[in-house]
């Protein structure tokens, strides 16, 4: 049976700009998925907030887009035995019901917006696209995308906080920064002014600095600046639209990035190295521990695991500036590998190698499979830390990608 969360309203009465503009007006951001059902004549309208992905339909968007007619909210969880149906007529909110998904509640829905729940499903092509409406900017997501990982916002994964260097991925609009570097310095001070506090993350410090700079600019192209690049890291970072969470660049280099750098999958074992994968955090831990992976020659002199070529000054000019353009199409190209089942398939044949060496001879079978899960369970915690990076880092590059933006990282020191 199909479940639903959505508001329904007749096909002709708005078209799908006009729902993405009142959506846009009465939150500042959603996610907003917008489906025309041909065949049960009816615009499903799909909302979810942008931070964790959740459904968010309010009674003041279902009434903004029933101003010209009717609009339905409708919620059907069969497994929670949960259906609700709340009218809006011509602006105005109609009685709520709440029930359980059964035969009197299909036709209360029949009554409500011409269709039975089973039509709607029907109807539904899934060739609409999720958009991200973010203030005036807008992204189309890819199908499959995870939408729970507060993507549209700066944040730190806040794991091994410290003194330590930490590095975050993000990307933006390249077209902002060439703008940014010729705009004039009171130009840019307004649009520096304009966003939001704590929209900069760790740059957040430099904002009162970079203002005064800007105002001695005046007229003046900030590229004239000797602050240019400093002062253009600041507007396009406040400007991004999508991010991964920050970890070490520690952590990137010699957790994440060997992931995606795997050179070979023999793995061999001594007794030493056995009671060293013991303290392990995890299988992915001990896999890189052991396994052996490519890495850049010379290493990377920002992070390590990146070659200097693939990174870049934000203002195309030696700096040590905090931002770096990343030119990103391998890392993309690896991590929808480990995506599709590549990390899965590494993980179980490392588990497998290193089972035999610690329990040379003994049957597998259930032995292993019981084996594989304490590893599981034990190293919890780090599996879901790796696995939630490496996904973070693949929705920034993929969006990237669909949408035209540059990816980079940024460098700090301090989690924000």
């Amino acid at each position: 049976m199909e479940d639903l969360t959505a508001i329904l309203l007749p096909l002709a009465q708005l078209d799908a700009p006009s729902v993405e503009e009142i959506v846009r007006n009465l939150t500042g951001r959603a996610l907003l998925r917008v489906a025309p059902l041909e065949q049960a004549k009816l615009m499903q309208v799909e909302l979810f907030e942008p931070t964790r992905g959740l459904p968010m339909a309010t009674p003041k968007i279902a009434a903004a887009l029933s101003t010209r007619g009717r609009a339905t909210f409708v919620h059907v969880n069969h497994a929670a035995k949960q259906a609700v149906l709340h009218p809006f007529v011509d602006g105005k909110e109609g009685e709520l019901l709440a029930t359980t998904p059964d035969e009197a509640f299909a036709i209360k829905l029949v009554d409500a917006v011409g269709a039975r729940l089973e039509t709607i499903a029907q109807a539904n092509q899934h060739n609409s696209p999720l958009l991200a409406l973010l203030g005036k900017r807008r992204l189309t997501l890819t199908d499959g995308i995870p939408t729970g990982f507060n993507s549209f916002a700066f944040h730190d994964r806040g794991f091994d906080l410290g003194d330590s260097e930490r590095v975050a991925l993000f990307a933006f609009d390249p077209s902002r920064l060439q703008t940014d570097l010729q705009s004039p310095g009171l130009l840019l001070r307004q649009r520096l002014e304009a966003i939001p506090q704590g929209a900069l993350g760790p740059l957040e410090p430099g904002r009162t600095q970079a203002l005064q700079r800007l105002t001695a600019i005046g007229a003046k192209p900030i590229s004239e600046s000797e602050h240019a690049a400093e002062l253009a890291e600041l507007c396009v970072f406040g400007e991004a639209t999508v991010f991964a969470g920050g970890e070490p660049v520690e952590f990137w280099d010699e957790r994440l990035l060997p992931l995606l750098s795997f050179s070979a999958i023999t793995a061999t074992f001594d007794e030493s190295d056995l009671e060293e994968l013991e303290e392990c955090a995890s299988v992915l831990h001990a896999l890189v521990e052991t396994l052996s992976y490519a890495t850049p020659n010379p290493p990377g002199s920002i992070v390590r695991m990146l070659p200097d070529a693939a990174l870049a000054p934000i203002a195309g000019e030696t700096s040590a500036g905090a931002i770096f353009l990343l030119r990103s199409d391998w890392l993309l190209e690896r991590l929808r590998m480990l995506s599709s089942g590549g990390l899965h398939q590494l993980s179980e044949e490392f588990e497998r190698a290193w089972y035999r060496a610690a329990r040379p001879g003994q049957p597998e079978g259930d032995a292993l499979v019981n084996w594989r899960r304490a590893k599981q369970e034990a190293g919890a915690q780090d599996l879901e830390r790796v696995i939630g990076d490496l996904t973070e880092l693949r929705v920034v590059l993929e969006l990237a990608a669909t949408n035209q933006l540059q990816p980079a990282i940024v460098l700090y020191q301090n989690a924000t």
